[in-house]
């Protein structure tokens, strides 16, 4: 795992986009929780390590992990916290509901680090003005609204680029 990470090899995978069609063509918004729950395990253990492994990041989210894991599983915190945050990450991505981990913030992280290419592609299919990291200022959305067809469109437009 360590050296998947490392390599930065993990992507977009064909169970991911299978879960994202699913998602698209819900009849409501999909919620973080299924957005977490229709990536693989690997990409979750990604999004958690990089909240984890961050210096800037980890005081604020490790506590939240430590505590999942310990009510997920019966883990003892002061065990908990000898391990790496790619333990940690692994443990988590498999045994914690998403309910109890910092899901949101694990997504954005892996959007904004990982798939920031794929970010800035998709908003510029949409037609939105955005900063070079993926970041849309509310200030400068354009006063046409982004419709679901709209949405549709730069999907397609993009799923030919995704890897498999």
């Amino acid at each position: 795992m360590t050296d998947l990470i490392d390599s930065g090899s993990l992507s977009v995978t064909s169970s991911l986009r299978t879960g994202y069609r699913d998602l698209l063509e819900a009849p409501r918004s999909p919620t973080t929780s299924q957005v977490w729950k229709a990536m693989s395990k690997p990409e979750r253990v990604r999004a958690l390590w990089h909240l984890l492994a961050d210096p800037l990041l980890s005081d604020a989210f490790r506590g939240p992990v430590l505590r999942g894991l310990h009510l997920a599983g019966g883990f003892r915190i002061q065990a908990l916290e000898r391990l790496s945050p790619l333990e940690l990450a692994d443990r988590a991505a498999v045994k914690c509901s998403p309910a109890v981990l910092p899901v949101e913030a694990a997504l954005r992280e892996v959007h904004l680090r990982d798939r920031r290419p794929l970010l800035c592609a998709f908003l510029e299919a949409l037609g939105l003005p955005h900063q070079n990291n993926g970041t849309v200022e509310a200030a400068n959305l354009p006063d046409a609204d982004v419709t679901p067809s709209k949405v549709s469109e730069a999907v397609a437009v993009l799923a030919p680029s995704l890897p498999i």
